[in-house]
Parts: structure tokens; sequence; C-alpha cells
């Protein structure tokens, strides 16, 4: 019985997308690094999206928490120790030799009459070189992402140098999504948008107007930082106590980065928002909002990801669109992997050889 309410549930939701006369456009917005408890930080995010949909943050986890292989999950539907993605460093090199380089979601989608976009940081190692299968519109960061002086981004064609003393990584991409939202209003062809901004990862070279923000933001009171008793931990956090001053102010100043620039991912979506609602896509479009991992700023002594600690595998999920409950904080357990599946549905495609599994059920229960 609960199979079928579900199965009714799923119809359902689609059934009404479908009897407005067009299948459903999805924007999916995904940061780096970002710790699930700054959300809070960003005011679009939570005006616009999260208080005008589902919030699944407070059971959404990521099964690997390091770029690599959350990127990879979100692209193929598939667990990495399915698919062997398991690498950060040279993750692109990895995905480009698999199969999976010609079957991701935007292949998928592509397939099925989506006109498809991304924008931002793919995966690492990406060389621009070449633009991946699947994708009709590319304006991808290319290696090295982390200089003070310049970061790049290849187009369609040709790779571009931005000077950072002039331009903002963030705002350039924010530019160049919007420009395609807005690009697609009263298109007939559905479309789906990939936008990654390399925010809030480090080192951080936030917009000039947000630099001088947080400046006495210290970081959260809770009992894992700075903890005294690791008895229970294993033997390799043991190893990282003390926790010094030193460190404290590193992971203070870190953590303030990390808001500085997550205020200009947050203009990036309400310009995104703006666009959606000033063509008339709003009404028919899916926004999905998280991030490839967390980060640990001190709790329990660490400065990591890629642990199984609430921090770093925790990550924001919000979701916003067509028949969404408004306002509303979920229960259910969430992960990279249900992205694919759940488009794919909401699309009418098929995909139950993939990992994960259709949130529609769970949207419209």
């Amino acid at each position: 019985m609960g199979g079928a309410g579900a199965a009714l549930a799923s119809m359902s939701l689609m059934g009404a997308a479908r009897a407005e006369g067009t299948r459903p456009n999805f924007l999916v917005i995904m940061t780096d690094d970002q710790p699930y408890y700054t959300v809070p930080r960003t005011k679009s995010v939570v005006a616009m999206i999260r208080n005008l949909g589902t919030n699944f943050s407070p059971y959404a986890y990521v099964s690997t928490p390091i770029c690599g292989p959350a990127r990879a999950t979100l692209l193929t539907g598939r667990w990495s120790h399915n698919t062997g993605l398991t690498k950060t460093a040279g993750a692109y090199q990895d995905l480009h030799a698999s199969a999976y380089a010609s079957d991701t979601i935007a292949t998928r989608l592509k397939q099925a009459g989506y006109g498809t976009y991304f924008g931002g940081k793919y995966t690492n190692g990406y060389d621009g070189q070449s633009v991946p299968a699947g994708w009709d519109a590319w304006f991808g960061m290319v290696e090295p992402i982390n200089r003070a002086d310049s970061f790049l981004y290849r187009n369609s064609s040709r790779i571009n140098r931005y000077d950072r003393t002039v331009y903002n990584e963030t705002d350039v991409l924010r530019t160049n999504a919007t420009r395609f939202v807005r690009n697609q209003e009263g298109s007939s062809v559905p479309w789906f948008a990939y936008v990654c901004p390399h925010a809030p990862h480090g080192p951080y070279y936030p917009a000039p107007r947000h630099a001088g923000e947080f400046t006495t933001m210290p970081l959260r009171d809770v009992p894992s930082i700075g903890e005294q008793e690791l008895s229970d931990k294993p033997g390799w956090v043991q190893a990282e106590a003390p926790y010094t001053d030193a460190e404290r102010q590193r992971h203070t100043g870190a953590y303030r980065g990390k808001l500085r620039e997550l205020q200009e991912v947050d203009d990036m979506v309400r310009r995104l928002m703006d666009a959606l609602a000033d063509t008339g896509q709003l009404t028919n479009t899916y926004v999905f909002f998280l991030t490839d991992n967390g980060y640990l700023l001190g709790e329990h002594g660490l400065n990591e990801k890629n642990i199984p600690y609430e921090e770093a595998s925790r990550t924001p999920f919000i979701v916003r669109g067509p028949h969404i409950r408004s306002g509303f904080e979920s229960s259910v357990m969430v992960s990279h992997v249900d992205v694919p599946p759940t488009l794919l549905d909401l699309a009418g495609v098929s995909w139950s050889d993939l990992d994960g599994r259709s949130l529609v059920p769970v949207f419209s229960a």
C-alpha cells in the first residue's frame, strides 16, 4: 500500500506539471566546501528558496564528502564505490576516461530533449581541452583555480583569463548563468542548468563589496570546538590535540572567509531567481541548492573534510518548485545520488538503473 501511494503521488506531481503544457526546467546550484550551518547567513537562499520550498538539510548527507567523488556521484546518480570514481586529484581525467563520461544526468536529459548548461567548477583537474559530453552551453573553470592573480573559464570555444584585481570569479559566473536563464524566455525547449560556484572554497578572494564583512564573527560556540576529552575518538583524532589558540585563529579566519564568499553566492542566487521571475519561468522551474561537501573548522580540533563527522558529510539540500510544499522541513534522508533520479523522473525519463531514488513521491507526500 505504501509503495502504491508513493507511485500515485509521483504520477500526480508529474501529471500536474504536464497538465500545464510543458516539461519542467531544472536549476541545480552546488557550492564548494560549504558548512551546512552557514545557510542562514545567505539571505536570498533563505528567502527565495528555503522559505518557499522544502528543506531536506536536517537529514541530507554526502556519502563520500570530498570534491571529486561527490561531484561524480551527482553527475552519474551512482555511488562512487560502484563507479570507481573515488579520487579528487585528477578526478576529471578519471571521469573523462570512464564509461560514465557519456552517461551523466546531462547526456540523459539532452537525449530526452532538454537544453543543457553548465557553469563553474565541474570537478578537480578540468584542463579546458574539451567540453564534456551532454552540455549544449558550457562555462567551466579551468585549472589552476586557486591562483591569487587570476582565474580561467572556458566557454564553448576558448579559454579566457580574468584578472582578480578586476573580476570576481562568482560574479563572472553569475553573469554567464543569468544570461543563459534569460535567453530561455519564451522557448518551448525545457532546460537543465547546473551552476557550481567555486565559493566558498579556500583560499578566499571575496568580492570587494563583501571583503569587509564578518570581521568580528567568532567560530561557532559548540562543544566539539576546543574539546579536551578525546578518549572516545580514533587515535588519529587524539593525535591532533591539544587545540591551540593559533589553530582557533586560523579556523576563525577561514570561517569569516567562507561567510564573505557566500555573500557573492547569495548575490548570484538572487539574480538567478529574479531572472526566472522576470522571464515567466519561475513557476515551471525546480531549483535545488546544495554543496559538494561540508568542512570541519576546529570541531574535534580538525581542519578537514572527507571524514564521517557531521560537519564534513552533512549538506544543505533545499528544493523549490512546482507543487512542492512551501516552508516545509522534511525528515527524509537524502543524498547527492538522489538528484539525477529525481530530475529524470520529473522529466519523464527512465532512471531505474541508477543507485539513487526519485524524491518526487516525497515532494507531494
